[in-house]
């Protein structure tokens, strides 16, 4: 799907699917919306996983690929095994819409920092497309 249509756009999509996890899980707490907002949990978490993944390919040299990616991962897991350990505790203290609502800023820096990143890569592709102003 990268391939296809591009780191940002999973990233985006990611960000789009997280959102509607918040909204169905707060919409209404019946087991089948509690089931959707699995499914749109587990594949919105995907892709903003594998999208970042990609984008991290791209803006390193070939021979440092292999150990930044091999950093980051770990850094992944350990942050997602952190927050499934903390995720217990949080729904003790906030609740179930807070805690579904706290998502909301992180899921909308996620998605800002992506266009953020998309609209500076093309601004720099079309300086280098026109080359030096003329004198």
């Amino acid at each position: 799907m990268i391939a296809r249509f591009g780191a940002q756009r999973i990233l985006i999509g990611g960000a789009t699917l997280l959102i509607g996890t918040v909204l169905v899980a707060n919409l209404v707490t019946s087991l089948a919306h509690f089931w959707v907002a699995l499914g749109l949990l587990g594949v919105g978490w995907n892709f903003p996983f594998a999208g970042g993944s990609a984008m991290l390919s791209t803006v390193h040299s070939e021979a440092e690929r292999g150990k930044v990616r091999g950093i980051n991962d770990p850094i992944i897991f350990t942050l997602v095994a952190i927050g499934s350990l903390m995720a217990g505790r949080l729904f003790h203290h906030l609740g179930w819409e807070a805690l579904n609502l706290a998502m909301v800023p992180l899921i909308l820096l996620v998605a800002l920092a992506t266009l953020w990143f998309g609209l500076k890569a093309k601004s720099q592709l079309a300086s280098q497309v026109s080359g030096p102003p003329e004198t």
